[in-house]
Formats: C-alpha cells, sequence, structure tokens
C-alpha cells in the first residue's frame, strides 16, 4: 500500500481509538471488499452513532446544476476537503450553509457530498 494511500485513511480515521479503527476498517472490508477513504467514511457515518439535532440526508439527486458562485466556491475549495497532502489541521470539518427556507441549502449540500463522494448530516432543529 502506497504512503500517499496510508495518509488518506490515516485522516479518515483520526479520532478513533486504535480498536475502533480497526473495528470500522474491518467493517468496511467485509462491506465493500476494499478500503478506500470514501467507504471508510461512509462506514464511520453510518456507525458513528447519532448526533442530536443532525440526521443523515439522502444524496441521490436527479438533477441539480450549482449555481456560478458556488460552484467557483467548490474549484477555489476543493483541496481542502479531498487532498492527502494540506495539513490536518486544514481540513474542514463541515460546511455550514445559512439562508431563508427554500433557498437551497439542503439541496447544495446533498450535490456538494456527492462531489466530494462523502456523507452528507443536515441540521433537524425546528425553524424559530
Amino acid at each position: 500500500m502506497s504512503a500517499d494511500k496510508i495518509d488518506a485513511i490515516t485522516n479518515v480515521l483520526q479520532g478513533l481509538s486504535l480498536k475502533s479503527a480497526q473495528e470500522i476498517c474491518q467493517i468496511t472490508m467485509a462491506h465493500t471488499k476494499s478500503l478506500i477513504p470514501k467507504d471508510i467514511r461512509m462506514t464511520r457515518m453510518m456507525l458513528g452513532g447519532s448526533i442530536p439535532g443532525l440526521a443523515v440526508l439522502d444524496t441521490d439527486i436527479d438533477f441539480y446544476v450549482m449555481p456560478q458562485v458556488l460552484r467557483d466556491w467548490v474549484k477555489l475549495n476543493d483541496k481542502y476537503f479531498l487532498s492527502t497532502t494540506i495539513p490536518f489541521k486544514l481540513v474542514p470539518r463541515g460546511l455550514l450553509l445559512d439562508g431563508p427556507p427554500g433557498v437551497g441549502k439542503s439541496m447544495a449540500a446533498r450535490a456538494l457530498a456527492k462531489h466530494w463522494e462523502v456523507p452528507c448530516s443536515g441540521s433537524t432543529l425546528p425553524q424559530r
């Protein structure tokens, strides 16, 4: 296994105990027959336990055209979400989308998650 692949897997498992990291890898291997960061993230998200106020969103979307401002932002910031060479301290832990109901926050989140091939969680907090 290459050093780059090991670094990518290590980044995905960051913050887990050695036992938990081993279990996540074993479950991923049993489920997908591979050990790639995308699959490890998905397994970790499914088994990570529920966080109050968050719900996993389905990223299967039939059609969505990203607004130009979002496409520009993704082009500028992709490296921070995807690169294995970026220092761990600079890797974002998430993304906050804010705005009134109906402007496309959830759809944008789903599109970004699909683009980055990561699970997506959205707030389930009640509207004020």
